[in-house]
């Protein structure tokens, strides 16, 4: 090893140059080789720091966003994935309730079909050996006023039963809806029939599509409505109609129930909250589809009802007048 200053040669274990006296480091170097050596290092160093902040900038954010991906993975597929499984499990071994509540609290594949699914599996097996009077439940509509647990099964009681076909009227009455709730002056001064008022667009949209799934539609029956007369007033009834749900006329209240305590009928919490009107026993007024009094035009604007005693009112109520409503329908077992 030679000195660094002087180019003397050095030997081993020597602290000093003998020939200029300059100071050997512990490790054979010139302190000045070593105070160049030292800045050499730090410089690395400082590199090494730098590329090492460079990286974590670097793979920071993948890291992030591969831990996101991965939540969301498992939250939207992995999770649900087995929810799924798990309702399917209960769907196939009939346990149509749990099965509801499973599929109806997922937001993937076919989930909200299997719910409905069951739903419809849940009351068929009450659709057999139906006789008149007796008393079934087809579809879900809002009764007891609490939306946050969903709809309840509706009751209909059988009217009549004609091969395959059922004709039923809802046991309870379901809303409160005026006959008509349009018109270019004020509604109760609007000539109306049947086949143009509100209630009936009402009840084929909006009842129809929020009662029944499915399922449940491709049983209710396209039916022909009669225009009945009203037997005590000459006023025009208008057009007979073709619906799938509808009110029942005067003739067919008084044919379908043998008497005025028959037709008494009490509403549902929910029918009572969209308005209070009831007797001291419970029952509503509710109405039929055959004009009233008033034979104005080509319609009218009283239509027939049968009060909370359950007598028919063959005057009728005007029909910007808000009464409850008992649906009717025919339902088709065989499809």
């Amino acid at each position: 090893m030679f000195c660094k200053k002087c180019g003397a040669e050095i030997k081993n274990n020597v602290a000093f140059c003998p020939k200029c006296g300059f100071k050997v480091t512990d490790g054979g170097e010139n302190s000045e080789t070593k105070s160049v050596s030292t800045e050499k290092r730090a410089e690395v160093c400082r590199k090494d720091a730098k590329k090492r902040k460079k990286t974590i900038a670097i793979v920071t954010p993948i890291i992030i966003i591969a831990c996101i991906a991965f939540v969301i993975v498992l939250t939207t597929v992995i999770i649900p994935g087995n929810k799924y499984s798990s309702a399917m499990e209960l769907y196939n071994s009939q346990q149509y309730e749990e099965a509801y509540k499973a599929f109806n609290s997922l937001n993937f594949k076919d989930s909200a079909d299997k719910a409905a699914d069951c739903l419809f599996l849940q009351q068929k097996p009450g659709l057999t050996n139906v006789t008149v009077g007796s008393t079934i439940k087809f579809g879900f509509y809002e009764q007891d006023n609490n939306r946050s647990n969903g709809k309840e099964e509706i009751e209909w009681k059988v009217l009549a039963v004609e091969g395959n076909r059922i004709f039923v009227i809802s046991q309870y009455a379901l809303d409160y809806q005026p006959y008509n709730s349009s018109g270019t002056n004020t509604t109760w001064e609007t000539n109306v029939t049947w086949e143009t008022c509100t209630l009936r667009k009402w009840l084929n949209e909006t009842f129809y599509n929020t009662a029944f799934g499915t399922y449940h539609q491709q049983m209710v029956s396209s039916s022909t409505v009669t225009a009945d007369n009203n037997p005590n007033y000459d006023t025009s009834p208008g057009n007979s109609t073709t619906d799938q749900v509808f009110l029942l006329s005067i003739t067919e209240a008084e044919k379908y129930f043998g008497s005025d305590g028959a037709r008494q009928c009490q509403g549902t919490a929910y029918c009572y909250a969209q308005r209070p009107d009831k007797s001291d026993n419970g029952n509503c007024s509710w109405w039929l589809r055959t004009p009233g009094y008033e034979p104005i035009g080509s319609g009218s604007w009283e239509y027939a009802d049968v009060l909370y005693d359950g007598s028919v009112e063959y005057y009728g109520s005007n029909v910007g007048n808000s009464l409850a409503v008992r649906p009717a329908l025919w339902i088709n077992l065989g499809s």
